[in-house]
């Protein structure tokens, strides 16, 4: 059966880059000072069913969610894209727990990043990580001074009970 292909996938599978030129590899080796720099990448790597208000990168289709799920090299890609995003931050990922040394700089108040948060939470919940969503957002939640994004955290990881 043939399975049509698509631009989020032929990115996921490093054979088309963003409109910005990036491929899944080359956003995966940059540094984290590119990183900051660049935002288009954020919705390509987490890709969601809710359209970006910021940059035209393509909605997850339920098409698209069903392959990402079934594909075992996929989700190894989206578990890889998540821990380079958390070492981004400050965090990082022992098993199916979030966990950081201290406060990383990220959290010191709200900023642009607590937006793609909210992204990666959403989109590894839609494609087949909810556990690992629930943890990042669970870990988020220890926090001070979220409350603007809370709310937002939850709703993304699928509302789990997070114990608040």
């Amino acid at each position: 059966m043939h399975r049509p292909k698509t631009p989020l996938l032929d990115f996921y599978r490093d054979e088309c880059p963003t409109p910005e030129g990036h491929s899944y590899s080359t956003v995966m080796q940059m540094s984290d000072h590119e990183l900051e720099g660049h935002h288009e990448y954020v919705q390509w790597l987490f890709p969601t069913t809710k359209a970006s208000m910021f940059h035209d990168a393509p909605t997850l289709s339920a098409y698209e969610a069903e392959v990402f799920i079934n594909d075992p090299t996929l989700q190894t890609k989206i578990v890889a894209a998540f821990d380079r995003m958390l070492r981004f931050w400050g965090f990082r990922r022992e098993g199916n727990k979030v966990t950081s040394d201290g406060q990383p700089p990220v959290m010191s108040g709200f900023n642009h990043n607590w937006l793609r948060m909210t992204r990666v939470i959403a989109s590894l919940r839609e494609l087949g990580q909810r556990e690992l969503a629930s943890a990042f957002c669970v870990h988020l939640l220890k926090y001070p001074g979220i409350d603007m994004s809370r709310d937002f955290w939850v709703q993304a990881a699928g509302g789990v009970d997070v114990g608040h």
